[in-house]
């Protein structure tokens, strides 16, 4: 289970400077919405997010039209001490 003190969310600061150093276009999927700072302030109008505290984990968003399996170790919570 998720504790309160695993939700490290980024400031908007930060996440304005690094959409506007990497200027992402096209479909764009936030993973890990948190409270919407990077999904907030991205332009696009083909935008998804994810947020497991809401209901919607990335896990068992569809991708490619099936349940991506290749993400990997990202919510992994014993790899995360790894």
């Amino acid at each position: 289970m998720m504790e309160e003190s695993d939700i490290v969310l980024t400031p908007e600061i930060v996440a304005k400077d690094i959409i506007k150093y990497f200027n992402p276009i096209g479909k764009i999927l936030d993973p890990c919405k948190g409270d919407g700072v990077f999904y907030d302030n991205i332009d696009s109008s083909t935008k998804e997010w994810c947020e497991i505290r809401e209901g919607k984990d990335v896990f068992e968003y569809s991708v490619f039209g099936s349940p991506n399996q290749k993400i990997g170790k990202f919510a992994n919570q014993k790899s995360l001490g790894e």
